[in-house]
Order: structure tokens, then C-alpha cells, then sequence
């Protein structure tokens, strides 16, 4: 850990060390702030978050630790820190899809014995607070897209059972931004849910989803093959257009997602037509193209009203 730090830092870290063997969590954090700012040293990080946690800062601790949340599977005791950070923070969501990160299924157990527990007691002594969290979050549709983001992760901070009747009801309301709705159904992949729900989609149509098979966004074969193809053509000649190609192409799959395979039907051409069309290029028309540009500017249009809505 020593090896890229400064004379200074490696003795501001021991002092911090023996701070926190002292208990003085106040004082340690405040000097592994310092040093983690100037170092961005992950063991440094988490020994900051430790501090933090210790010093009941659970929100601050939190903010920190999710910057580099795997790291905290390295070990049992930093895999127990970061459930117990999440579940003082009563963000049950977020603790169960960490939990299922571990491929330590003892691990998983014990981790996922604590949140239930947390999830009763919070049903018990913060009930008025869940059935607000709750309404909010079926009447999400409602509300501009500021507003539906700011309910979508408070809704993190729901027991499983009301988050998921909530989720099931929010993927088939026709007023639900289509990126909540996409971003719900990422959600439902990473908690492991298995059951098929029903999903109003970009097409106005209900599809039934097997959540089972869900995988995430960046694994799925054709999003592969177009940024494959992206960087193929871009990646030595000019990749600020790669960037922004690549950027543009992340968010029209989120809108699209899980029925991504519906809309690039052919990754290699979809890739040259936004290549093409980005440099002004004449684009040959016939059925597939056509197929292409048509949904490349619903995606737009998709992305044009997004933005409206968040600068009003």
C-alpha cells in the first residue's frame, strides 16, 4: 500500500492508524480524507470508510465506500462493513444486490439474514415512513422525469416484498419514463429475481419478461458487437467521434433494454449507419436501413424529450 505515498503521507497514515486503535474515529477520518483525496489509495479509502462508520457518519461513509464497491468483497470483514453501512442507511436494495456478489455463500447467508432482520424492524418502527416511500414510488408515472429518478432511488429504500409490488405495477404504467422502466427491470436482474413480469414497452405494446434471463446491458451480444464495431472502425482514426458514438449508443440500449435484439437486428450495419450518419454521409437505402433510421430517431426523439425535461 506504502509504495506510491509520499515520506508525509506514509506518516500521516501511521498517526491515523493509531487513532483509530484509540478509538478517536474523528480524528482519524478527518486525516484519512485528506490522505484518500490526495491519493485515491483504495486502502486508504476504506480505512476512511471504517473511521466514518465508526464515527456514526453513515451517509458520508457510504458515499465513499460506493466508489470502489467491490473492493469491499476482498474480505469477510469488509464484505459485513459495507451490508452494515447500506442497512444503517436502510438502503435494502442496494444491500441485497451487494450481498449476491460474494460468491461466498456463507457469506450471502449471514448477509442476507441481517437485512431481513433490518427489513422488519424498519416495518415495525418506521412504518408511516415505508408507506410513504411506497406511495411515492407506485405514483412515480405522475411526475416529471426529475421527480420519477429522485422516487426511483429513494425506493432503495424499501423491504423487498413492497419493492417488488411497486416494481411490478411500475413496468406496465404507460406514464413511467421508458428509462425508469429499463433501469427497474436492471434492478430486478441484479437482485436475482426470477419471475416473469409484464413490461409496456417502447412499442406500445405489453411484452411478458422471464426476469430469469435478464443479463446486464453489457453483456448482451449485440451491444458487444456494435461498441465491437464502433472501435473497430473509430478507435485509431478518431475517437472523440468513438466516444461520443459509444455514449449515444449506451443510452438508446437503456431505453430498449431487455428487448434490445427487437432493435439491432443487424449490429454491423446499425453501427456503419450511425458511423454514416454522424459524418454526414449518404446512407443507402432499403428495408433494413430504413428499419434502422427509423428506430435511431425514435431513440433521439426518446433523447431530445429527456433532456427538455431535465433542464425545465
Amino acid at each position: 500500500m506504502n509504495s506510491d505515498l509520499t515520506t508525509d503521507q506514509i506518516k500521516q497514515l501511521a498517526k491515523a492508524k493509531k487513532l483509530l486503535q484509540n478509538e478517536s474515529w474523528s480524528s482519524a477520518s478527518m486525516i484519512l480524507e485528506r490522505l484518500y483525496q490526495e491519493s485515491e489509495n483504495i486502502e486508504i479509502g476504506q480505512l476512511l470508510v471504517e473511521a466514518l462508520y465508526m464515527d456514526k457518519q453513515y451517509k458520508l461513509a457510504q458515499q465513499y465506500a460506493s466508489e470502489h464497491q467491490t473492493s469491499y468483497l476482498a474480505t469477510e470483514s469488509l464484505y459485513r462493513l459495507m451490508i452494515s453501512l447500506l442497512l444503517h442507511n436502510h438502503q435494502f436494495i442496494i444491500a441485497r444486490q451487494f450481498a449476491l456478489l460474494s460468491q461466498k455463500s456463507q457469506w450471502q447467508m449471514v448477509a442476507q439474514a441481517e437485512i431481513e432482520d433490518q427489513e422488519k424492524n424498519d416495518l415495525e418502527k418506521m412504518g408511516a415512513t415505508i408507506k410513504t416511500i411506497t406511495r411515492q414510488f407506485y405514483h412515480l408515472g405522475d411526475e416529471n422525469f426529475i421527480e420519477q429518478k429522485r422516487r426511483f432511488e429513494l425506493a432503495y429504500q424499501l423491504p423487498l416484498n413492497q419493492y417488488v409490488m411497486g416494481a411490478k405495477f411500475l413496468l406496465r404504467d404507460p406514464f413511467t419514463n421508458p428509462l425508469i422502466r429499463s433501469s427497474i427491470l436492471q434492478v430486478l436482474q441484479r437482485l436475482g429475481f426470477n419471475e416473469t413480469v409484464k413490461l409496456y414497452w417502447l412499442d406500445q405494446q405489453e411484452h411478458e419478461i422471464d426476469c430469469s434471463k435478464l443479463m446486464p446491458v453489457s453483456e448482451i451480444k449485440q451491444v458487444v458487437s456494435v461498441s465491437a464495431q464502433f472501435e473497430h472502425q473509430l478507435g485509431q482514426s478518431d475517437p472523440i467521434t468513438l466516444q461520443m458514438l459509444e455514449q449515444e449508443f449506451q443510452l438508446q440500449m437503456a431505453f430498449c433494454y431487455p428487448l434490445i435484439d427487437h432493435v439491432v437486428t443487424d449490429a454491423k450495419l446499425w453501427a456503419q449507419v450511425a458511423i454514416d450518419k454522424t459524418a454526414g454521409k449518404t446512407i443507402v437505402e432499403n428495408k433494413t436501413t430504413n428499419e434502422i433510421l427509423k428506430w435511431q430517431a425514435h431513440l433521439a426523439a426518446l433523447n431530445e424529450e429527456l433532456l427538455q425535461n431535465i433542464e425545465n
